[in-house]
């Protein structure tokens, strides 16, 4: 499963850029913190399925 996230941060960072959005944004929106954002957007990290299912949609 963790293969269909491999880049999650590639599409964080297009669906940014189309919403014209900064990670900060995206922060307080979800309520992700920065720090964990940051790992998403660089590939360092994978987002757990709470997160992404409590993201509201654009």
């Amino acid at each position: 499963m963790i293969e269909n996230f491999t880049d999650i941060g590639v599409r964080i960072s297009d669906q940014m850029d189309k919403l014209d959005l900064k990670q900060v944004d995206i922060c307080r929106i979800t309520g992700i913190s920065k720090n964990a954002m940051s790992n998403y957007v660089n590939g360092n990290r994978v987002p757990d399925t709470m997160a992404i299912y409590n993201c509201p949609r654009y």
